[in-house]
Formats: C-alpha cells, structure tokens, sequence
C-alpha cells in the first residue's frame, strides 16, 4: 500500500509498504478515505520533535471504512465509515472512566509514566504507525473510532479527528463563550512557560491576540482591525 513514511528531519516520502495486520482482538483495520495535515505534523518535518523513528507513518487525523476487526471488537461492523480519534485509549483505565483520555494508563506500549500514545508520533508514543497511508491498523478500536451518520459528509467527520475538539478544548479555556469571536496566534509565554492570564478578555464581546514577533510593522494593528478586535492585551 502507499503511505507517508518519516526517514528524517525534512526527508519525507510516499513510498509503498506492507499492509498493517490485525495484532490485538481488539484492533480494526480501516480503509483510510481522507486524512488531514496537523500542526504537530510539521514538528515531525522540521526536526522539532525528538525521538521520531525513521520509517514510521505520519499523521493521526482521518476517516475511513472498516475493514477488518478483532474478534473482541463487537461495537462496529466492516462497512461502517468511521472517524479515528487522534489519541489512542484503552477506554477501561481509571483515567479513561473518568474522561481523560489522552492519559491512558494502557495504550501507549512503553508504559503508564511514558505519556499520550497517538498516532505517527515519536517513540515516546509508541511508537504506532499513522493514518496518511491506504489502509490504518487502530489499537482499542472500540474506543477508538467512530461511526459517521449518514447526514455527516467525510470532511465534516475529518474535523472531529483532533482539528475541532483541539480548538474546542484551547476555547473552554480561554472562557470564549458563545457569540463572542477571538482571534490568536502563538502568544508570548511567562518565564515559567505558562500563558498570561487575561481576565479583562472574559467581557470583551471581540478580542484578539497575535504574536507580535510574526507580524510586520503595524502588522499587529491591521490583524486586529481584521478580526474585529476591540481590545488588545498585552504580556
């Protein structure tokens, strides 16, 4: 099958390799029909995310239709179109019951300290062989995936992989209520590496915060005028 293979940093190729297996009951093969790019995607392409191993596949955003399952996988049949959750969770362990998913006691293979397991990621992570390739194996499936009514297009589905719950999530903490609008990028950390606290935003109906640095002069004054900003808030 084609897939989007890491070899190092900047050396990214389309190449042709083997079709994954079931290994686990609970794993599902998955015909992929559409996968997205992700920011962390291009830490992998840079060099900026340590530990990657040259051959793995690439990306952990994308819908598809099952094709095979595990024998302990019962919640799905082959047919059903799906979208892979971005993370991998067993769905059983204490931090998975409690909703924290990304936490996983028993998905990542290196063990509970090692962190999120997701997938195309570094050895850290697995590692587990991404979703920009022609077929996907995905551990603890019935966690893992989920199926796609009919009234949901592919592209729709694609943004519930990890685009639209990652700008959700960053939104409930910001406190961005609906009806109000933000605009952000990249703002400044503290010292300690923590993001500015920014109560006045709270009552602010349009706010906007961009990084400075990436911006022309009076680059700053024009995205905010473009984003309907009317305050800014400095570090």
């Amino acid at each position: 099958m084609k897939a989007v293979v890491y070899h190092d940093a900047g050396d990214i190729r389309l190449e042709d390799v083997p079709e994954p297996k079931i290994q686990d009951p609970n794993d599902a093969i998955v015909r992929i029909i559409g996968s997205a790019i992700c920011g962390t995607d291009l830490h992998m392409v840079r060099g900026t995310m340590p530990g990657m191993e040259p051959g793995t596949i690439l990306d952990h955003e994308a819908v598809g239709i099952v094709e095979e399952l595990g024998s302990n996988v019962c919640n799905f049949a082959v047919g059903d179109r799906v979208v892979v959750a971005s993370t991998i969770a067993c769905g059983c362990c204490s931090y998975c019951r409690a909703g924290y998913f990304s936490q996983c006691d028993n998905a990542n293979p290196n063990g509970p300290q090692a962190g999120t397991s997701f997938f195309g990621g570094p050895r850290m992570g697995g590692p587990v062989n991404g979703l920009q390739a022609e077929l996907a194996r995905i551990p603890f499936a019935s966690v893992g995936v989920v199926k796609i009514p009919d009234s949901v297009s592919d592209e729709q589905a694609l943004m519930l992989s990890g685009i639209f719950p990652t700008g959700y999530f960053g939104a409930d903490l910001a406190r961005i209520h609906p009806g109000q609008h933000s605009a952000g990028s990249h703002e400044k950390r503290t010292d300690d590496g923590e993001l500015p606290h920014r109560p006045a935003a709270e009552d602010s109906d349009r706010m906007a915060g961009v990084d400075e640095d990436c911006l022309p002069r009076g680059g700053q004054a024009r995205a905010d005028h473009h984003a309907g900003a009317t305050h800014r808030f400095r570090d």
